[in-house]
């Protein structure tokens, strides 16, 4: 690659990486508590996180520049790298390159959603990687190619690093600027630590951004609660019809996406089928 291309991989790489990281730091307890920050060039690895339960998870990163358009070949030299950790390990592979038809049945079979067959070891193994090797990878590696791509060629990273002020303004944390500037800041603190191979502990990451603007906070006033569940009304539709029909006041709580909204508008189909009216309050324009 040449200088200037070289220069805007990086800062891909770097965007990347912190993004990552921001969503770790998301996750609480549950995230990681170490990070080895590594070479963020073309032969090793450029993130690493592990947990004290064991967990280990390696992350290359790849430019476009590095692959427009990955195929089971082109990625043969970073699944022999993933093969060569310990079984427990688990790989990410991000690019914003494209990938070929060819790549997404090996995807699922390194996802662990289908069974390594005859067309999927062909396309990747050879002398060099066995099928034993590519059996070993199953179900701990994952592919996201399309990761963040920009629509501008000369600033690969403008996604990303949108995405990444994004996460810093949706109120997992607490800022003392505005989100691109912090957002710059924590780009050279984690540049610094790349270029350094740093080791970091939980602790002394937090510290380093805390130092950069930028801290995690415990409760998350601006985001809203996803719903994983539903459930039925405990005041039933029958009763909130009822009391339309006999001119009661119904008032309806709840949070944005609960239904509500729809709750009354099912009230108010039942109490109109026995021949309630509804009328709007609101003044309608005179001919």
């Amino acid at each position: 690659m040449s200088g200037p291309d070289n220069i805007r991989g990086i800062d891909y790489q770097v965007w990347c990486s912190l993004l990552l990281v921001l969503t770790s730091l998301t996750e609480g307890e549950a995230g990681f508590t170490h990070l080895q920050v590594e070479s963020l060039d073309d032969e090793g690895e450029d993130l690493a996180f592990e947990s004290d339960h064991g967990r280990r998870v390696q992350v290359q990163i790849k430019k476009m520049v590095e692959g427009y358009n990955w195929t089971p070949a082109t990625l043969r030299s970073t699944l022999i790298r993933f093969a060569s950790y310990p079984a427990t390990t688990e790989s990410l592979f991000l690019s914003d390159g494209s990938a070929s038809r060819q790549l997404l049945p090996l995807k699922k079979f390194l996802e662990g959603e289908t069974e390594l067959d005859a067309d999927i070891s062909a396309s990747v193994c050879d002398e060099t990687f066995s099928v034993t090797q590519l059996q070993s990878l199953a179900g701990r590696v994952r592919i996201q190619t399309r990761h963040f791509p920009s629509p501008i060629e000369a600033d690969p990273a403008a996604r990303v690093r949108m995405e990444v002020e994004r996460l810093i303004a949706s109120g997992r944390f607490s800022v003392v600027s505005r989100p691109a500037e912090t957002a710059s800041r924590l780009w050279e603190t984690l540049f610094a630590a790349a270029r350094e191979g740093s080791l970091l502990s939980r602790t002394d990451l937090v510290r380093e951004f805390a130092n950069a603007g930028l801290r995690p906070v415990q409760s998350h006033w601006a985001v809203y609660p996803i719903a994983d569940k539903y459930y039925e009304h405990e005041y039933p539709v029958a009763r909130a019809s009822e009391l339309l029909r006999n001119g009661g006041l119904v008032s309806v709580t709840g949070i944005g996406g609960s239904g509500k909204s729809t709750f009354l508008a099912e009230a108010a189909s039942v109490a109109a089928q026995s021949g309630c009216v509804f009328r709007s309050n609101a003044a309608t324009p005179s001919d």
